[in-house]
């Protein structure tokens, strides 16, 4: 169990450091952890998942600039998302996928938010992981293709005459009506669109106006990890 754990939270700075990467558009191959605010290489020491902000009191060694707390949320709460799926997973193969579709979603949540773009290499990596869970499952790659077909072309459609869904996100809705059952994909849409409008409600509530742009993968990303832990 503690394994789990330790390993979960090195992914999550790892999730991290990916997301600060890809948002700087530095290379994946060179680029190193450092302060956001005074672009200060960090040692490793200051990086150890969830304790470094705490032993720092959540400010910078070397400008003292306050973090952005929404790094140290991943690093506490993919741990227990993950150690919540190793715990209830069918097989060690099932957690290895959930584990996967899991950081995919919250990667891709995680650059919408800061940038609003999706990249398709995200739908690519969740289709393969929906193909090795079929037949994990021993379910043919043909069953629910037509209602994943037809949800993708409604959805292009719709896009296309009212743009009030962004071309990513209707890849995503598509891969994911794939991914999940019908009733899985009816209960995380239902969540989506619940938790979707409480934000916007929200947001309201807060003076912005009714055409502000809301990032809408992190939402089908709490409706579909929701359903896979219930």
């Amino acid at each position: 169990m503690i394994v789990i754990w330790i390993i979960a939270s090195i992914v999550s700075s790892f999730m991290n450091w990916l997301v600060s990467t890809i948002i700087n558009n530095d290379s994946l191959l060179r680029s190193r952890s450092r302060c956001d605010f005074c672009q200060h290489t960090l040692f490793w020491f200051d990086l150890i998942p969830f304790f470094s902000f705490i032993f720092l009191a959540g400010k910078c060694r070397n400008c003292k600039h306050t973090l952005n707390k929404k790094e140290w949320f991943i690093e506490l709460f993919f741990p227990l998302l993950i150690f919540y799926l190793f715990m209830n997973a069918q097989s060690f193969e099932h957690f290895l996928i959930h584990f996967s579709i899991a950081f995919i979603l919250i990667t891709e949540s995680l650059i919408d938010i800061q940038l609003q773009i999706v990249y398709d290499t995200t739908h690519y990596l969740l289709l393969a992981l929906t193909g090795l869970l079929r037949l994990l499952n021993g379910i043919p790659l043909t069953d629910s293709l037509t209602f994943c077909i037809l949800l993708t072309t409604a959805l292009y459609v719709v896009s296309n005459k009212t743009g009030g869904i962004g071309m990513g996100d209707v890849k995503l809705l598509g891969v994911l009506s794939y991914l999940l059952s019908l009733d899985q994909f009816v209960v995380a849409w239902y969540i989506t669109i619940i938790s979707s409008l409480t934000y916007s409600l929200f947001l309201l509530l807060k003076g912005h106006g009714t055409k502000t742009r809301i990032p809408f993968i992190p939402f089908i990303s709490i409706g579909v990890i929701a359903t896979l832990l219930i």
